[in-house]
């Protein structure tokens, strides 16, 4: 995981890109624009949270189509986007 911001005054999400996992869409860049963008590359950057909600980020970071946002909840480490599954049972 390549960039991530933990904001104090938010809640409890803190947010990491894949960029080798980005596609370009763009989705987040026109949801949340000054959180996310594209680079030269047409790949995602993360700037910071800013005043984004942890709601906002998560709905966010559900609209890319290839998971490269990852959105965890620093205060349990779950991880609530992509979700990891257990294994299933042989």
């Amino acid at each position: 995981m390549q960039q991530s911001e933990k904001n104090k005054d938010a809640l409890d999400f803190s947010v990491q890109t894949e960029r080798h996992k980005c596609q370009g869409y763009g989705e987040c860049a026109k949801t949340l624009p000054n959180v996310f963008s594209l680079d030269a590359e047409g790949l995602v950057q993360f700037h910071g949270r800013g005043d984004a909600s942890d709601q906002e980020l998560l709905a966010t970071a559900r609209r890319c189509p290839y998971k490269a946002i990852v959105v965890v909840n620093e205060t349990t480490k779950e991880q609530l986007h992509p979700r990891v599954r257990p294994p299933r049972p042989k």
